[in-house]
């Protein structure tokens, strides 16, 4: 019984394996090799490929990011008055552009003028002192006045000239320039009157003043505030990976978010030292040029970073391909055979892609058309019909 159905066995496994012969080498081959893609001639009829070098480029990356205008510190002031006293002009409004020294309210002092009238009598003082210091000298020759008489002139006049100088130190300090004490000085009678001027040139974004109130420079609100928006500042936060890639004097490209389309060029002024702790972003701040005025703070904006790199090995952007976390790209291997080559890739500059690895300078690849080779990879993957 055992050698019967040992017989059967063996007769049953001839009859399989007569069912199934062996595949030719060259077929075994192609179907071994997954990563060749043999493109039909039907196919090549429709598709068009052309090939691409990989090699180094010099290339500009774009590094894109959102800000927000904001006036610049050294574009900004406050405007107080530089004396007490109780305004009877304001020579500027909210909107008005001025220049720097442009008067922007008039105000009366009290203080001013006692203090103007004090210095005109410590210089009427020191001017008789110093007559009188003459005219003892002139006794002395003539031999009608005493050593003494001299000495006590001249403590006089001392003391005059220390009043006068004093006198003149808290005009100084009341704000009047030497324009103005020379001014004084010529007319010899009080001007209580004060120009409060502009300390730069800007824009006058508030005015909280109005005629006869009194007002001091320690006031907790200012009369005026400007600021300078011929040059307005972006500030934008970048991830730390692209935060890392810039630097001071690089050229940058932005737009408003509400009229987008019209790029306004700046350049990168300053980076700050630290990132945010939780964000993990960078702070960079871009200065533009506004001579319009149209730029204005607060308004959003995007931003784009050109950071030019040389010698990047890099392939145009058709000839990569990607599916699902991998990317490729085909290689000629000759007549209609492509390999597919698992490729790490970098940055995008534009219309070319960085390669990190898995082709060599020098190589050649597929650039156009490569989709249409992905395609057929597929089609013969699945079992598609040309």
């Amino acid at each position: 019984m055992k050698p019967l159905l040992l017989g059967l066995v063996t007769l049953s496994c001839l009859l399989g394996c007569s069912k199934h012969e062996p595949a030719p080498a060259s077929e075994t081959a192609e179907a071994t090799a997954s990563d060749v893609v043999v493109l039909p001639e039907s196919a090549r009829r429709l598709i068009t490929l052309e090939s691409a070098s990989v090699v180094r480029r010099s290339l500009t990356a774009t590094q894109e990011a959102m800000g927000q205008i904001v006036p610049r510190p050294e574009g900004q002031s406050v405007v107080l008055p530089p004396i007490a006293g109780h305004l009877v002009a304001l020579h500027a409004k909210a909107g008005d552009r001025v220049a720097a020294g442009a008067a922007l309210a008039t105000l009366k002092s009290a203080e001013l003028g006692e203090a103007q009238a004090a210095f005109l009598k410590a210089r009427s003082e020191a001017e008789l002192a110093e007559r009188e210091v003459a005219r003892i000298k002139k006794l002395i020759a003539a031999e009608v006045a005493a050593t003494k008489d001299l000495e006590a002139a001249k403590q006089r006049l001392e003391a005059a000239t220390v009043t006068r100088t004093q006198a003149r130190e808290h005009l100084r300090l009341l704000g009047l320039t030497d324009g103005g004490l020379a001014s004084l000085e010529a007319r010899g009678r009080i001007d209580p009157m004060v120009v409060v001027r502009a300390p730069l040139a800007g824009t006058v974004v508030e005015r909280a003043a109005t005629v006869g109130q009194y007002v001091s420079p320690d006031a907790a609100s200012p009369l005026f505030s400007l600021m300078d928006l011929s040059i307005v500042r972006v500030r934008a936060d970048l991830a730390e990976r692209d935060f890392l890639s810039i630097r001071p004097g690089q050229v940058a490209s932005v737009s408003l978010v509400a009229v987008p389309g019209k790029p306004y060029q700046g350049k990168v002024v300053r980076l700050s030292p630290v990132l945010d702790a939780e964000s993990r972003t960078g702070e960079a701040l871009i200065d533009l040029p506004n001579p319009d005025g149209s730029l204005r703070p607060g308004m959003s904006v995007k931003v784009a970073i050109a950071l030019p790199r040389a010698g990047v090995l890099s392939v145009p952007l058709a000839a990569v391909q990607r599916e699902d976390a991998r990317s490729f790209a085909y290689a000629p291997l000759g007549g209609d055979r492509y390999r597919e080559v698992s490729v790490q890739v970098g940055d995008r500059f534009g219309d070319y892609l960085e390669i990190k690895s898995g082709l060599a300078e020098g190589m050649t690849v597929i650039g156009r058309g490569s989709f249409d080779l992905r395609a057929q990879a597929r089609k013969d993957l699945f079992g598609g019909e040309d």
